[in-house]
């Protein structure tokens, strides 16, 4: 449930107070749209200031015009916050289409999240444009003052709604540098800005419509990811493997073995016959015993708890499970690796190496070279490791030696000791997915046909 702690409910005539870039895009002439085009941004601008400190300031602009009824969505506007972020301010304006200024009075409403998450510092602020009729023009504009872990910035250039002009400025302190990438969308240059500022322009881009089974968004929208950092300090996230430096550095000690977990291994692989068996055991008992709980408090939203720890509250998120289970394994003295993934099959972009590709922590298993991979379909030789099995403690129903579909084919960063590795997890053939079915049939000497039919469904 959410929790209203502020709330805004009035607005008045402000026309003084409706800022000049509102006004100046809602004189912009339009082209033509399709019919059923519900809305247009007609401005969507993001400006990114970086101090010497590391502190970040961020400051956006958007601007909509509503087009038709369905469009009042629009109205309502969202921005994300949590401990290392501060909104600053949060505003909010419409024109409507006889030309009246309206301006929101008051701050924005502040709510948490929902219950799948138990403990979060993530928090978001909510405001309303006073008008949305069908012609009218909202606007927002909000700035954010942040302290990220992560020196990277993604702006999103593409909407369900075409965009008629955007612009990404960024301002570096003196001596600092930058790599920007471009992801499914024409590399486009900057034009320098004040000093040691980049600015990128795009203009007139259609919107993305919706569709049934679309990829998800992050596979086809066009986006400028932006890394920077200090000229004679760490160039940050610069390749695949410093992004797996960084993660195993943050997620060291966290799957030690201690008493409680050999315990735990030695009652759940009793009377197992085979190295397989126990690890299927093991397997299912990280997905079945351990509750999928989410803590996400600043950096505790990649750092995985330690196994001990999520073996005695038994609950946990992703990294939680695949943590737990690395460390029955390794009392079994099989060596495992966490592999950063993403659910939404192609959303990983190969070009950028970040942490903000990815969403999932699985695990990769490393199998002795006597264990049988015939059966262990989501299975794959590594050139260097040898025979490393897949698998996701948090898909509960999907047993060892198969993958979630949406995770097939995708690609995964493998955590080793010598970094990351950006690898594609294994494809699944069709003849794994199957139905058997086995029926026990009489004929009655009426001609009447009774008995018994099983059904046993395999795959992912």
């Amino acid at each position: 449930m959410l929790l209203l702690l502020s709330a805004a409910v009035m607005t008045v005539p402000a026309a003084a107070e409706v800022p000049e870039w509102l006004r100046t895009a809602a004189h912009v002439a339009l082209p033509s749209y399709p019919e059923k085009t519900d809305a247009v941004i007609l401005l969507d601008e993001q400006e990114t200031r970086v101090k010497d400190s590391g502190e970040i300031r961020t400051t956006r602009r958007l601007a909509y015009k509503i087009l038709r009824p369905e469009g009042r969505s629009h109205a309502t506007f969202v921005v994300s916050f949590d401990q290392e972020t501060k909104v600053t301010f949060l505003k909010a304006w419409s024109i409507s289409a006889r030309g009246e200024e309206e301006v929101k009075e008051k701050d924005a409403v502040e709510t948490g999240f929902t219950a799948e998450t138990l403990y979060s510092d993530l928090r978001r602020k909510i405001i309303t444009a006073p008008s949305a009729d069908p012609g009218s023009i909202v606007g927002y504009e909000y700035e954010q003052k942040r302290r990220p872990a992560i020196l990277q910035d993604v702006w999103w250039i593409q909407d369900p709604n075409p965009v008629l002009r955007g612009r990404f400025v960024l301002q570096l302190p003196k001596g600092w540098e930058h790599r920007a990438v471009w992801i499914h969308h024409a590399k486009i240059e900057p034009h320098a800005g004040g000093e040691n500022e980049w600015v990128w322009e795009v203009q007139n881009l259609q919107g993305v419509e919706d569709e049934l089974s679309m990829p998800p968004w992050q596979a086809m929208a066009g986006r400028l990811a932006v890394t920077y950092f200090p000229r004679e300090g760490s160039t940050g996230h610069g390749s695949w493997a410093k992004v797996g430096q960084w993660y195993g550095t943050l997620s060291a000690g966290v799957r030690e073995v201690t008493p409680e977990i050999r315990q735990k291994v030695t009652e759940v692989t009793k009377g197992a016959a085979s190295l397989i068996e126990k690890i299927r055991r093991l397997a299912a008992f990280a997905q079945g015993d351990i509750r999928y709980v989410s803590i996400q408090i600043g950096i505790g939203g990649y750092r995985p708890h330690a196994a001990d720890v999520v073996l005695r509250n038994r609950y946990g998120d992703c990294k939680d499970k695949a943590t737990l289970l690395s460390a029955l394994l390794k009392e079994l003295g099989l060596e495992s690796y966490f592999v950063l993934a993403n659910s939404g099959r192609g959303a990983v972009a190969p070009e950028f190496p970040s942490m903000l590709n990815f969403n999932h922590v699985i695990l990769a298993i490393s199998l002795p070279a006597e264990v049988d991979t015939a059966s262990l379909f989501a299975s794959s030789r590594h050139e260097r490791l040898g025979p490393l099995l897949y698998f996701d403690p948090t898909s509960t129903f999907t047993p060892l030696g198969y993958l979630p579909t949406e995770l097939q084919g995708s690609s995964g960063l493998l955590v080793t000791e010598q970094g990351g590795e950006l690898v594609s997890l294994p494809v699944l053939a069709p003849s794994t997915n199957r139905l058997l079915r086995a029926a026990e049939m009489t004929l009655g000497t009426d001609g009447s046909l009774s008995g018994v039919v099983r059904e046993i469904y395999q795959g992912a």
